[in-house]
């Protein structure tokens, strides 16, 4: 008789069947109590370094880039049309300074930490190829809010008074010239379409029980993912 045989005869005489079944319920409890709690911590791990420093973090970001054109594209309109409506010493008393101070609204031209976090799983050349575009035109782009319309505007008013047609002629410019921006961050550049798709993406992403980082690393594979990303193809890169 082997000695596995032996322990099991010991134990057939010693405990009795709810014994065994006891003892087999709790370890069978305790395994799958293990699996279910490294899965979670796996779990909790991968969203908060790749979803929640990742996808959340780049949508902020694209966020505030277009809170701060929103804005700045809002004030420039205000300061063409009091251009237009004012006189040239209430005007230049209004607003002394040939470049806003709200330095708070400048768009930064870097590229944040949450796009390569990003970039990293969902694995879409296109996708890098639009941000990328974003990240550096968006600051120039801003750059005419903050900068360009009030240096425009005071050297019209240097050392002159300019007629109403004069002034007529530059509202009418530079306004359409704010709208030509605001359209291509909207349109050309997709500044609104990638933050809608982003979040689409971080929904699917929670409705996936991502707990490994096998599934992590083909998540780029599911369809509804893929069909997010693919809507970004209308935008030039």
């Amino acid at each position: 008789m082997t000695t596995s045989q032996i322990v099991f005869e010991v134990l057939d005489k010693v405990l009795d069947s709810n014994t065994v079944a006891v003892i087999l319920g709790a370890l069978f409890a305790s395994y799958f109590g293990f699996k279910q709690y490294r899965n979670q911590k796996l779990y909790e791990g991968i969203n908060e370094k790749y979803f929640k420093s990742g996808i959340e973090k780049l949508i902020s970001y694209l966020q505030s880039i277009r809170t701060k054109i929103e804005h700045n594209y809002s004030y420039s309109l205000k300061i063409i049309s009091d251009f237009q409506s004012l006189d040239k010493e209430t005007f230049l008393e209004r607003y002394p300074d040939s470049e806003l101070t709200e330095k708070d609204n400048m768009v930064s031209g870097q590229i944040p930490n949450s796009f390569t976090i990003t970039s990293s799983i969902l694995k879409n050349e296109h996708f890098n190829n639009v941000c990328m575009g974003i990240f550096a035109e968006a600051h120039f782009l801003n750059y005419f809010y903050m900068s360009t319309v009030l240096v425009s505007l005071h050297r019209a008013l240097n050392g002159k008074n300019p007629s109403l047609e004069e002034k007529t002629r530059l509202f009418k410019k530079l306004t359409e010239k704010a709208k030509d921006i605001h359209r291509e961050f909207d349109k050309e550049l997709g500044g609104y379409l990638v933050v809608e798709k982003l979040e689409e993406i971080l929904m699917r992403l929670k409705e996936i029980d991502v707990d490994s980082y096998k599934k992590l690393k083909n998540i780029y594979l599911d369809e509804k993912i893929k069909e997010s990303l693919d809507d970004l193809k209308e935008i030039k890169a």
